[in-house]
C-alpha cells in the first residue's frame, strides 16, 4: 500500500492521543456561570452544606447533605479586588451549630461572612477580610487555574483516594458527579500540613470553567469534615 506509512503514523497518533487526559474549558455536562468563573458585581450562587467523617479510612464513603443553603453574591468592586458577601438562609441547620453531631460552627444568625476574590496570572486568589467568611475557612489561599495531569485522584463521598500524608497537593479528577451535574474535570488541592497542629486540612475541587465545585474543610480533632458544594 503506497501510503502504509503515513497510515501507520497516524494510527499511533491516534493511539498515543486517545490515552491522554482530554482537557477542555468545558469541564462539566451544564456549567453555569458562578462568583468564580464570571467575575462581575451582582452574581449571585448557591452552595448546599455536607458532612463527612473518618478522613483517615478511605474504605467509607459517608457523606451527608444538610438542609442548608449558603448564598454568595458578588456586591462590590475595589481595584482588581471583587467583594463577596456569604449569607446562610433561614432555618439552615448550622444555626443549632452542629453541636449534637459532634460539629461546631461560629456562625450567628442572620450573620453575613464576607471575603474578596481576584484573578491574576491564571491564579484565583481568595482573600479572606471578615470575621465569617463563611464558605471558607479563615486563611487566604490561591488556587492555580492551570489543568493539572500529574496525578489523577478518585473522590471517595468527601475524600481523596490518597492516604493521608500530612502534606500538600494537585492533581485532577474525572467524571464528578455533584447535586446538579457531572464534571468531566476537574483541579483538586488537598493541603493537610495544618492538621499536624491541630489546624483545619483543605480539599477544593474546581476548575477555570467550573469555578470552586465543593470546598471542605477538615478538622485534626476526630478527623471530621464539613464543606459546601456548588447547587445553582
Amino acid at each position: 500500500m503506497k501510503d502504509k506509512p503515513l497510515f501507520c503514523a497516524l494510527f499511533i497518533l491516534f493511539l498515543i492521543t486517545s490515552s491522554c487526559v482530554r482537557i477542555s474549558d468545558s469541564s462539566a455536562a451544564f456549567v453555569k456561570p458562578n462568583i468564580f468563573n464570571t467575575l462581575k458585581v451582582g452574581q449571585k450562587n448557591k452552595y448546599i452544606r455536607f458532612l463527612g467523617q473518618e478522613y483517615w479510612d478511605r474504605s467509607s464513603e459517608d457523606i451527608v447533605y444538610l438542609t442548608d443553603t449558603l448564598i454568595v453574591e458578588i456586591t462590590g468592586k475595589t481595584g482588581g479586588e471583587y467583594i463577596v458577601s456569604a449569607e446562610l438562609t433561614p432555618n439552615s441547620y448550622s444555626m443549632d451549630k452542629l453541636r449534637t453531631r459532634g460539629y461546631m460552627d461560629y456562625w450567628v444568625r442572620d450573620s453575613v461572612g464576607t471575603f474578596r476574590i481576584k484573578e491574576e496570572n491564571d491564579t484565583l486568589y481568595i482573600i479572606n477580610v471578615g470575621f465569617q467568611p463563611i464558605l471558607f475557612a479563615l486563611e487566604p489561599f490561591q488556587l492555580p487555574l492551570k489543568y493539572f495531569q500529574n496525578q489523577e485522584i478518585r473522590i471517595i463521598g468527601w475524600k481523596p483516594s490518597l492516604a493521608v500524608c500530612s502534606c500538600s497537593y494537585y492533581g485532577f479528577v474525572r467524571g464528578f458527579v455533584s447535586p446538579i451535574s457531572e464534571y468531566s474535570y476537574l483541579n483538586i488541592w488537598v493541603d493537610e500540613r495544618p492538621m499536624s497542629y491541630d489546624g483545619f486540612g483543605t480539599l477544593c475541587l474546581y476548575s477555570k470553567a467550573a469555578g470552586v465545585v465543593r470546598y471542605t474543610s477538615v478538622t485534626a480533632w476526630g478527623f471530621h469534615g464539613s464543606g459546601w458544594e456548588l447547587l445553582e
